[in-house]
């Protein structure tokens, strides 16, 4: 199964205030996340290469005694945000922190205000804050069962599926599958939603002749009812959509790839939502052709799109 590549994103910042004089000082934190495999070797997922700005913003407004942070989401759909102090001399917040927002596509909002305890003494803060995408009030509520995500005309098999995850910690891939697919069959949008990320993961695995790296893309649609529909391991140079567009049913996202546990072409595919600042799959069930009734995914599966 895909190691989780998360939504949520560490940054930290912290300001420093003598009597006269003021500054910012901020470190933003890697945005790249490293998670370990069975056998030692580090998987890596970060953010498109091409991305010029932060997605995620955080300014500092207002006043020299009362500054004021603002957050500002260039992400296609809403992200959660949540900020913690990790240091704060002379300084009072409001709200108190830590704290949670949730941030609207292309919004701009005030999170929280500073202000010192003792307005004539110097004060110092720092803060860091994590995000994670979608809104955590979403609830789950498909017009019909998921489409298969594959053209008409095929049949592909489930190789991986809920009952192979339960027992798992792992909330993220609790709910996922992994659909073994032919080489150059395009993957298919399995419910409309709008392009919120696009991102690229890489890995490293064990063979015969030593240790190879690879990459594969993921992307992330935003259902209409704040849920997302989540579509990896594609084949690079093959994704043929991006970030912001609409997309219908059975329209081209691009083609599967291989990744670090499966050397045939196979699309991993899940729907997730946010549940308390972590991405969590959740239940769905799949269309059959013949009832249009829906069917949750099994090992061994056959998914038709006849």
């Amino acid at each position: 199964m895909r190691k989780q590549c998360p939504g949520d994103r560490w940054q930290y910042f912290g300001i420093f205030r003598k009597i006269i004089s003021w500054f910012l000082v901020f470190l933003t934190v890697s945005m790249v996340s490293i998670f370990q495999d069975s056998d030692n070797l580090s998987n890596v997922c970060f953010s498109r290469a091409d991305e010029q700005k932060s997605m995620i913003e955080a300014e500092v407004l207002g006043t020299e005694n009362q500054p004021e942070i603002y957050v500002y989401n260039r992400y296609y759909g809403p992200v959660e945000i949540e900020f913690i102090l990790t240091r704060a001399v002379n300084i009072i917040s409001s709200p108190v922190l830590p704290a949670r927002f949730v941030i609207p596509q292309a919004g701009r909002i005030k999170t929280f205000t500073l202000r010192p305890s003792m307005p004539q003494a110097s004060f110092s803060y720092a803060y860091e804050y994590r995000f994670t995408f979608g809104d955590p009030k979403a609830e789950h509520r498909p017009p019909k069962p998921y489409r298969p995500p594959f053209p008409n005309g095929n049949r592909f098999r489930i190789s991986r599926s809920f009952q192979d995850n339960s027992g798992s910690d792992d909330n993220y891939n609790a709910f996922a599958v992994n659909i073994l697919m032919s080489k150059g069959v395009p993957v298919c949008v399995s419910r409309k939603g709008v392009v919120m990320d696009i991102a690229m993961e890489t890995f490293t695995k064990k063979t015969s002749a030593g240790i190879i790296k690879g990459q594969t893309y993921l992307v992330r649609l935003l259902h209409d009812d704040g849920t997302m529909g989540v579509y990896a391991h594609l084949k690079p140079g093959s994704v043929s959509v991006s970030t912001g567009m609409q997309l219908e049913e059975k329209q081209v996202i691009g083609e599967p790839g291989v990744s670090d546990d499966i050397d045939m072409p196979h699309l991993y595919f899940a729907v997730q939502k946010n549940s308390s600042m972590k991405l969590e799959s959740i239940p769905f069930e799949f269309e059959d052709p013949q009832s249009a009734k829906g069917i949750p995914p099994f090992r061994g599966m056959v998914l038709r799109t006849d």
